[in-house]
């Protein structure tokens, strides 16, 4: 399984990014947020569950999911975009996010 955090700023609107691929016909639950740039805290969304892509079928050329973050950014501070992804499980609520030794795989950036 390849998996990748990003982010994207088109005009004023900055989307966090979750990429992955895995062998085709795979279901997966995928979780993205946002968090502060030493990892440690929360930043989007404010609840203790990410933001939720479930039972995704894989596909050979992989998924790209971008959401749209409602907040403001700090211009000049550092963020991580952190993304998890799991087997399929129905019911599944995902990495509880408001505990601060839960990461995922992250991605850092300073946001201009």
């Amino acid at each position: 399984m390849q998996v990748r955090p990003s982010w994207e700023k088109k005009g004023e609107e900055f989307y966090i990014v979750a990429e992955w691929r895995a062998n085709p016909g795979r279901r997966l639950d995928v979780w993205v947020w946002l968090k502060d740039g030493n990892g440690y805290k929360t930043v989007y969304p404010f609840e203790s569950k990410a933001i939720g892509y479930y039972n995704m079928t894989t596909t050979p050329s992989g998924f790209r999911k971008a959401f749209l973050l409602p907040i403001d950014l700090e211009k000049g501070r550092r963020y991580n975009v952190s993304i998890s992804v799991d087997s399929f499980r129905r019911g599944s609520t995902g990495p509880n996010i408001a505990n601060t030794d839960v990461d995922g795989f992250m991605s850092t950036f300073i946001y201009r």
